[in-house]
């Protein structure tokens, strides 16, 4: 079963489920033991193919980056947290008009900084986080 998830992490992304075996090709919308590359991503529509992907409850999750997953509550939940933790860090700057700089400086990265490809891929992340709530703020008024 192909499942549609076009605008999370990129314009076209699906996912694709083989039911008899559980098994789901998930792309880059599922990485584990690591910090996603998030670049510009709509990280809401992300969180929404997250929660898809566990209604489909599959046994093994094959990602776009790192190791198949067999326990694929668990190791979802770090790029959940992650994806959290940037939209609400990013989403308090934007509303509170503090400069992206400065909000990055501030944020307590403590919890992620220390997980592979953070030093490569969290700026960027929190940068176009940053941006796609700017967006989001000014669709609201």
């Amino acid at each position: 079963r192909i499942i549609d998830s076009s605008g999370a992490h990129s314009p076209d992304d699906i996912m694709l489920f083989v039911e008899e075996d559980k098994v789901l090709f998930a792309g880059d919308l599922y990485f584990t033991g690591r910090i996603p590359f998030v670049g510009n991503a709509d990280s809401k529509a992300w969180l929404a193919a997250l929660d898809r992907m566990l209604e489909v409850h599959p046994a093994i999750v094959i990602p776009g980056h790192g190791e198949a997953s067999s326990a694929p509550d668990k190791d979802m939940a770090l790029t959940r947290e992650y994806l959290v933790f940037l939209r609400k860090n990013m989403g308090e700057a934007v509303e509170n008009m503090v400069q992206f700089d400065d909000a990055y400086k501030q944020i307590d990265w403590s919890r992620f900084q220390n997980l592979p490809a953070f030093q490569q891929a969290n700026r960027v992340n929190a940068y176009g986080t940053y941006l796609l709530m700017e967006q989001t703020s000014l669709h609201k008024q």
